[in-house]
C-alpha cells in the first residue's frame, strides 16, 4: 500500500513538470488576437526570434484625426540582441509605416496621421534574437487650422475666405448671418460653435467632418485604404479576386396561361444541365422572375408573372445561376 502510494505520489510530480515545462501559447501572436493599446503608457513584454513568442501584435483605435508617434526601446537598460522588424497596419493589414529592428540599436520611433474612427495594428516580430522590450504610443490631434493662409480664417476645422464686410452680399434662402463668424450659415447653425473636426450640420447639430480620401482611396471601416485592382472585390475588408459565377442561358420553346395573370413555361434546358426545381431565373427581356416548378432530365418547366403572348412578344431567353 505504502509503496503504491509513493508511485502515484512521484507519477503527480512528473506529470507536474512535465506539465509546467511546456511552452504557454502566444496569445498575441496573430492580429485576431491582439491586444489593446493603452495610449501614453509603457507597455512592457518581450521577444524570442527562435521560439513560439516571435511576434507581438496590439491594437490601437483612433478618436479623432490624429498623428501617431509609436516609441519602441528594445532591451531597456541593456543590448539589443533582435533582428526584426516594426511595422503599423490599417484595419485591412496593409502596412502604413514600418521599421527594421537592428540588433546593437535600441530606440526606434514609427509616425503616421490616422483618420478619425480608425482602428490600427501594430506588431513588433524578431526574426532572430530575444529581448525584452517597452512599448509606448503617442496621439496628437491634428490641427486643421494649421492648413489655413492669409485672407483665410479656421472655422469649425475648416478654412474659409475671410469676408470683406459683414455677409455683405445677403444669405440665401435658409441661412442666416452669424455675426461673429462673417459669414452665412444654416440659419440654425447662428451662434452654434462645433469642437475641432466638427461642423454644424443643417439641423442645427454638430457633426463629424469626413475627410475625403486620396485619390486611389476608398474608405473602408473608417480608414483610406487602396482600391481594390480591376478584377477583385473587397470581402470583409481585404481584396480578393472576384468568382466567376457560371450562368446557364435558356430557351423558350413553349407555353400557356395559367390564369391570375400567370404563365407556364417551358425551357429547352433540365437536370442535365443544372437546372432544378424552385431555381430563380431572370427574363432577360422584361426582368421578370422565372421560377422553376418541375423538371426533366433535357426541359424543365416554369412560371412567369406576365401573359404569355406578352413573354413571346418581348423576348425568348432565359438566365439561370446554380446558386438561386
Amino acid at each position: 500500500m505504502v509503496r503504491g502510494l509513493k508511485a502515484l505520489g512521484l507519477a503527480l510530480c512528473f506529470g507536474v513538470i512535465f506539465s509546467c515545462a511546456g511552452v504557454a501559447p502566444d496569445v498575441d501572436g496573430v492580429h485576431t488576437k491582439a491586444r489593446r493599446v493603452v495610449v501614453n503608457v509603457n507597455i512592457d513584454d518581450k521577444l524570442n526570434g527562435s521560439g513560439r513568442d516571435n511576434a507581438d501584435w496590439r491594437l490601437l483605435h483612433v478618436v479623432e484625426e490624429s498623428e501617431v508617434n509609436i516609441t519602441l526601446t528594445m532591451a531597456p537598460g541593456g543590448t539589443n540582441q533582435v533582428r526584426g522588424k516594426l511595422t503599423a497596419y490599417d484595419v485591412t493589414i496593409n502596412p502604413v509605416a514600418e521599421r527594421d529592428i537592428l540588433a546593437g540599436q535600441t530606440q526606434y520611433d514609427l509616425r503616421f496621421k490616422a483618420v478619425a474612427g480608425g482602428d490600427y495594428f501594430i506588431r513588433i516580430f524578431a526574426q532572430s534574437g530575444a529581448s525584452s522590450y517597452r512599448l509606448r504610443v503617442n496621439l496628437s490631434a491634428v490641427d486643421p487650422c494649421a492648413a489655413c493662409g492669409p485672407g483665410e480664417n479656421c472655422v469649425d476645422g475648416i478654412c474659409v475666405e475671410q469676408a470683406s464686410t459683414s455677409c455683405a452680399q445677403g444669405c440665401r434662402s435658409g441661412k442666416s448671418c452669424d455675426e461673429r463668424l462673417s459669414r452665412c450659415v444654416w440659419t440654425n447653425c447662428v451662434d452654434v460653435r462645433c469642437s475641432r473636426g466638427q461642423r454644424c450640420g443643417k439641423n442645427g447639430r454638430c457633426q463629424t467632418i469626413r475627410v475625403a480620401c486620396p485619390r486611389g482611396q476608398e474608405r473602408v471601416r473608417g480608414n483610406c485604404v487602396p482600391k481594390c485592382s480591376t478584377g477583385e472585390t473587397r470581402v470583409n475588408g481585404v481584396c480578393e479576386p472576384k468568382k466567376e459565377i457560371p450562368t446557364i442561358k435558356t430557351r423558350i420553346t413553349g407555353g400557356q396561361d395559367q390564369g391570375d395573370g400567370w404563365a407556364e413555361v417551358i425551357l429547352n434546358r433540365g437536370r442535365a444541365d443544372g437546372i432544378t426545381r424552385g431555381m430563380r431565373g431572370r427574363h432577360k427581356a422584361t426582368g421578370k422572375t422565372v421560377t422553376i416548378t418541375r423538371t426533366d432530365q433535357y426541359v424543365s418547366f416554369g412560371k412567369i408573372k406576365m401573359a404569355y403572348r406578352d413573354v413571346v412578344k418581348k423576348g425568348m431567353t432565359v438566365t439561370f445561376r446554380p446558386s438561386n
